[in-house]
């Protein structure tokens, strides 16, 4: 069978190739066939020679996206005074935030009756370094037993400089003088410097500590001069607070303090001079440690983008206080204040 094929394969493929070449003829010979076949291999020639000399080209990659930055404080609450520097990092060399404040106050404790207080704050910042002035002054209307009423000032100045040396650590420092003629101090000077620490610092929410070391001195008044007879106090301080700052909502916002200060020194404890009690002279029965701290609650509600309405609670409290003075005060407090 093998040999049959192969002498029948010479002549198969002639028939075959004489059938192609008879219709190729057929073809040739129809109208319009030469020029069309002429122009459509001229054109593919033509693109195939382009092709071989085109340079090839590098695919188009999607460039990286941009990392993301803190995001920037919301419209109408750029409270980058109160976080860190890390947070809303200063791009600008300076800036600044003031704040005006106007307050109604209830008092309660060793005096009943009201104050007005105005105040205000200027806070600026360069690089990581944040400076808060604020000046405050109570006009106190004490209601007294007999039904009249008697004006007690409270005053205070404080300049204090935070360094932030990273997005949870920072060092700080200040001073602060007072007035408080309700405890009779004449002036009150108070040097600190301490570490802080941010548990909590992202846009709405907000919890730091700090702990530093100071020196307070007291200038008393005429009373505690001629009845207990001492003019001054000095005594060195261990400085403590806490604070928290919540965006409970839009429009609402959290503020919570505590604020301790152990004295190094011990303070004396007076008590009428038992030896001659008609004298009204005071004289210490005992030294002992004193501490003071001051708690304070506030709820905000922001009115608008420049202006804050809140009602706060405040408790002072002195371990050691002047004889028959309580040892504690409470104040509540509706408050507005104006920022820019």
């Amino acid at each position: 069978m093998n040999r049959s094929v192969h002498c029948a394969g010479p002549g198969l493929w002639s028939l075959l190739l004489a059938a192609a070449v008879s219709a190729d003829t057929a073809v040739e010979q129809q109208p319009g066939y030469d020029a069309g076949f002429k122009a459509g291999y001229a054109a593919a020639l033509k693109e195939l020679t382009a092709r071989q000399h085109e340079t090839p080209s590098t695919p188009t990659v999607p460039a990286p996206a941009a990392l993301p930055l803190a995001a920037p404080p919301a419209e109408g609450m750029p409270d980058w005074w109160n976080h860190s520097s890390f947070l809303y990092p200063n791009r600008d060399g300076w800036r600044h935030h003031l704040e005006a404040n106007l307050s109604a106050t209830s008092l309660g404790g060793n005096d009943s009756g009201h104050a007005l207080r105005i105040g205000g704050k200027a806070y600026s910042q360069i690089g990581h370094w944040t400076n808060e002035l604020s000046v405050s002054i109570d006009k106190r209307k004490i209601e007294q037993v007999s039904g009249g009423l008697n004006e007690k000032d409270y005053r205070i100045v404080q300049e204090t400089l935070r360094r932030d040396l990273s997005p949870n650590w920072y060092v700080g420092g200040g001073y602060i003088w007072e007035l408080d003629e309700q405890n009779l101090i004449d002036s009150r000077h108070t040097v600190l410097a301490g570490v802080g620490y941010y548990w909590i610092d992202r846009p709405g929410l907000r919890l730091d500590t700090f702990v530093g070391l100071g020196r307070f001195r007291e200038n008393y008044m005429e009373f505690v001069r001629d009845y207990v007879g001492i003019n001054r106090r000095d005594s060195d301080i261990l400085y403590t607070y806490q604070t928290l700052q919540w965006q409970l909502a839009p429009a609402w916002s959290l503020r919570q303090g505590f604020r301790l200060i152990n004295d190094g020194g011990r303070s004396g404890r007076y008590v009428l001079d038992p030896v001659n009690p008609r004298s009204g002279r005071y004289v210490a029965a005992e030294y002992v440690h004193r501490y003071r701290y001051l708690a304070s609650l506030n709820l905000d509600y922001q009115l608008a983008p420049k202006a804050v309405l809140s009602f706060g609670f405040e408790k002072r409290y002195d371990s050691n206080p002047w004889p028959d003075v309580l040892r504690a005060d409470y104040t509540r407090r509706l408050n507005f204040t104006f920022q820019y």
